[in-house]
């Protein structure tokens, strides 16, 4: 933010930008990216500023007097059940411990953070209930939310204790950066981390969960946020279109051979696998065939 602040006033000295210049970089910067981005820059230049008023080099703090831009409200990215299945499949053949880790996501409704930071140990199967910790990057704080049948399921196949809950093939923790890489290969950027979390707030809309559930489900600390699935369900409705098919997930855990009385998996030690892994019939944003060059150096 600094940098494309100060190569817009060029030669003025930081002591001399003015209010005026921090409107003319916002106004050109706005034309770029989306308006969140503009005000997270102007919050860190805000930041730069009063630092620098504190040290007494400038004598105000140009940023305080400009106000934010307007952000609005966006409807949640959720993704058609279809389509997660899948994207789903293309996962199971591509690398089946990281399938793991997607189910759990859109199981849950988890954050990825709070998925591959999972420890054994959060996990109380016989009450079936996950204390996980959430918004790690500011502190954090701590919860207990029901553990659903795929979170139970990553336990039972799991070292136990300090272990992850959801490990790699070698039992160490997943990189955030993996599962990111993963799901930008495999969709073709049609599908990231985060938006399984939308589609299980969506979902369980569509299936007649109360605000109630949802919120407590996702961990939410506001309904205000809870409601934006609401209404965004709602517009889903009234245009007559459905982000689900009954996503029932006790059946997807039975159509992967999974269910609680039934702990049989695909091979979890399998490594990367190719094209001849993948079901037919998968979407072509879905399709894995670029990765059977890959995987052979591999």
């Amino acid at each position: 933010a600094l940098t494309g602040l100060l190569a817009r006033v060029k030669d003025v000295p930081v002591s001399h930008i003015t209010r005026h210049n921090i409107i003319e970089w916002m106004n050109l910067r706005g034309a770029d990216v989306r308006p969140r981005t503009v005000n997270k820059a102007r919050a860190e230049l805000s930041s730069f500023f009063t630092w620098c008023l504190e040290n007494g080099w400038v004598d105000s703090n140009p940023v305080q007097t400009v106000a934010k831009v307007g952000e609005g409200v966006r409807p949640p990215k959720a993704v058609a059940w279809a389509d997660y299945l899948a994207f789903s499949a293309a996962m199971w053949a591509y690398r089946p411990r990281l399938a793991i880790v997607v189910e759990v996501l859109a199981d849950s409704g988890a954050r990825v953070e709070e998925v591959i930071s999972a420890k054994a140990a959060d996990v109380d199967a016989k009450r079936r209930l996950w204390q996980k910790r959430v918004k790690h990057r500011r502190g954090g704080r701590w919860v207990t939310v029901r553990a659903e049948p795929w979170v139970l399921h990553a336990l039972s196949h799991s070292a136990g204790g300090s272990a992850p809950l959801c490990p790699r093939e070698d039992g160490e923790r997943v990189k955030y950066h993996v599962v990111a890489r993963a799901f930008e290969e495999l969709s073709g950027g049609n599908i990231m981390p985060h938006d399984l979390r939308h589609s299980r707030a969506t979902w369980d809309v569509e299936m007649g969960k109360t605000p109630r559930e949802v919120q407590e489900k996702l961990a939410h600390t506001s309904m205000q946020t809870t409601a934006t699935y609401f209404e965004h369900a709602k517009a889903l409705q009234h245009d007559g279109s459905k982000c689900n098919t009954e996503p029932d997930t006790v059946c997807h855990l039975c159509c992967k051979g999974v269910s609680e009385g039934n702990n049989s998996v695909p091979d979890l030690t399998l490594p990367l696998t190719s094209k001849s892994g993948v079901k037919k019939g998968l979407k072509k944003a879905y399709d894995v065939k670029r990765y059977a060059a890959s995987t052979t150096a591999r």
